[in-house]
């Protein structure tokens, strides 16, 4: 076969080839950062599409996954981790990557873009609430016959659900006028911690008693 012709067929499908072996690396893909109220924000796009936004000043930490929708528009599913290690959805929202300045932003907001970070430090690692539901808490461990029963803790808003608890005749926790069907309270975690730091006693919630 002629040379010319085995060359010009090698060169044909070293071409089919490399078109269809362009790179995956896509622009996103990285760790970026802002400056705001809230100290300097961190997010960083896996090439696995997975996604992650903490603060350097706020303990929450939102994750997610997104898609390369085409024409620098990505989509992102958004989540809170904040206290619990489950997902709670919040939003979708658009991201825009900007060539020419090689950053991104989220849409309708260019004012507010990312840059590329160059070092990251760690995201901070979730707290989980204190007490959990059965504890007794009060002020202090000096007063024993009352306290405040957790019935349980709400993630998404910070609260714990509580209400007051005494000690039956026999000297045991589980005295609840009404009961648990009786009107509970919420009150913000961060308070609740803070002036109620002392658990002074713990039961099932199956054992309280309407007395």
């Amino acid at each position: 076969m002629n040379r010319k012709i085995i060359s010009l067929i090698v060169l044909t499908s070293l071409f089919v080839l490399t078109a269809g072996c362009t790179s995956t690396t896509d622009p996103i893909i990285g760790s970026w950062h802002k400056v705001s109220d809230e100290g300097t924000i961190y997010e960083t796009y896996s090439s696995d599409h997975t996604y992650i936004q903490w603060a350097t000043d706020s303990p929450t930490i939102f994750t997610g996954t997104w898609k390369n929708e085409g024409n620098d528009w990505y989509s992102l599913a958004l989540y809170s981790d904040i206290d619990t290690l489950g997902k709670t959805y919040l939003a979708t929202q658009d991201i825009i990557y900007d060539k020419t300045r090689d950053a991104i932003y989220l849409k309708g907001y260019p004012e507010g873009r990312f840059f590329r970070a160059q070092s990251v430090p760690p995201p901070p690692t979730p707290t989980p609430p204190r007490f959990i539901s059965g504890d007794i808490i009060y002020e202090n461990n000096t007063y024993t016959d009352s306290g405040w029963l957790i019935v349980g803790y709400e993630p998404k808003s910070k609260q714990y659900n509580w209400i007051n608890i005494r000690k039956k005749p026999d000297g045991e926790w589980g005295c609840v006028t009404g009961g648990l069907s009786s009107q509970t309270y919420l009150g913000e975690r961060d308070i609740i911690e803070k002036y109620y730091p002392v658990k002074i006693g713990h039961i099932s919630i199956g054992t309280v008693q309407d007395c």
